[in-house]
């Protein structure tokens, strides 16, 4: 029998390469014209990317502005491999400029959280080169968030403020603006004395007698409700002229009774001198009354 082919293939010449675009190089290089060819082997950076029986090849899927050095050698059917070429080098252009807007934001939502202040939430954009969104009120850009919810405060209470939300990409590209969301901020809340009774009870032990004087406010919010933990503060002035003062928070029931103990008879005059309650304005020109006065013989 014959003995085996042993002689590789000459070393292949002519390698060039050429950068076709951001991600692409071409390469080419000459004919071997030795029968027994059977196919080339293709190298980028040390490393068998592809095999070929053409004379150009084109490599793909590189990334831009970056360097590449590729050699290729020749193969016969016996599978010698001859010498690599010498090494030929290309560099990828740069990305071009991404200029495709995110996605329209969808479920755009506005819900009222008080006098001043509206929340916003939509859904997410999952576009892996999403950066932030724009906020938009009436029509004027107030915020960038990253997050799918914001909250609009500083607002003017009872007024309607109308939202679009779009997505902006890491090139600055601004998807188009949402479906408009509005919502109206809250009305204020005020408050108002409704009304003030006072009586008093008759007490004793054994040869003493004293009065004890109550004083009940009922507090009702704008609409007429009794309107319950607001903190009545009330000054009564006494017979002799000197004062009581307290403070105690309405029930359920909008009212609070205060009890002066030990009382002499003369004239009480409970006085209303202020009303505190967390989101209300209270009102001392819609009160009923502001004083009651009680004599106790």
């Amino acid at each position: 029998p014959a003995p085996p082919d042993t002689t590789p293939p000459a070393k292949v010449t002519g390698l060039t390469t050429e950068t076709l675009s951001h991600t692409e190089i071409k390469l080419t290089w000459d004919a071997n014209t030795e029968e027994d060819l059977d196919h080339y082997n293709v190298y980028r950076d040390g490393t068998k990317i592809a095999e070929t029986t053409d004379t150009t090849y084109t490599d793909t899927g590189l990334t831009p502005e970056t360097t590449y050095t590729y050699e290729v050698s020749a193969i016969d059917t016996s599978g010698n491999e001859g010498e690599k070429s010498d090494p030929s080098s290309a560099t990828t252009d740069p990305a071009p400029p991404d200029t495709t807007p995110p996605a329209k934001v969808t479920g755009l939502d506005a819900q009222p959280l008080s006098q001043t202040e509206i929340k916003l939430t939509w859904d997410a954009n999952t576009e892996p080169d999403l950066d932030h969104y724009n906020v938009y009120r009436d029509g004027v850009k107030i915020a960038e968030t990253t997050d799918t919810t914001y909250t609009d405060a500083g607002l003017t209470p009872e007024t309607t403020y109308t939202y679009e939300v779009s997505a902006v990409d890491t090139s600055g590209n601004e998807g188009e603006k949402s479906d408009p969301a509005s919502a109206t901020t809250m009305g204020e809340n005020t408050m108002h004395v409704a009304s003030i009774d006072m009586w008093y009870e008759e007490k004793g032990f054994w040869i003493w007698r004293w009065y004890d004087v109550y004083t009940k406010v009922t507090v009702h919010d704008s609409s007429g409700n009794p309107l319950s933990g607001v903190t009545v503060y009330l000054d009564m002035t006494l017979p002799d002229g000197s004062h009581s003062t307290g403070s105690a928070d309405t029930g359920s029931d909008g009212t609070v009774t205060f009890v002066y103990q030990y009382g002499n008879s003369g004239t009480y005059t409970s006085t209303v001198t202020d009303l505190q309650k967390t989101d209300y304005t209270y009102v001392p020109d819609d009160n009923a009354e502001t004083s009651e006065t009680l004599t106790v013989p």
